[in-house]
């Protein structure tokens, strides 16, 4: 954890692959420094937060009277384009993570 750390916790960050309250105490007990820590988790955890937020915003404008075809249109093209880039990330973070060594245990091997 000591060459890359930062690299480890934004990817580990982007992954649903552990929780992060599991994530917060195995960066405690290893030697990631602050300075990489704070930086590497902001960017890490972006892309669910905007989804979140998208999310709440279309609910918000959903439950408003009105809202035309085209308004409608925006938000399913945002909403479609949303949920692939975070597929999208989700799954390289998960390949990177396999190259670093960090599995989900799901792999039984033979």
């Amino acid at each position: 954890m000591s060459e890359g750390g930062w690299k480890v916790v934004g990817l580990l960050r982007l992954s649903p692959l552990l929780p992060f309250n599991l994530q917060n105490y195995f960066y405690g007990i290893t030697d990631v420094k602050l300075v990489q820590y704070v930086p590497a988790t902001f960017v890490g955890i972006m892309p669910g937060t905007l989804l979140y937020v998208y999310l709440g915003a279309a609910g918000k404008a959903a439950s408003r009277e009105g809202g035309g075809p085209l308004q409608w249109t925006f938000f399913a093209v945002g909403l479609i384009a949303t949920v692939a880039v975070a597929v999208f990330v989700t799954k390289k973070a998960q390949e990177k993570l396999k190259q670093h060594g960090v599995s989900d245990g799901g792999d039984k091997k033979k």
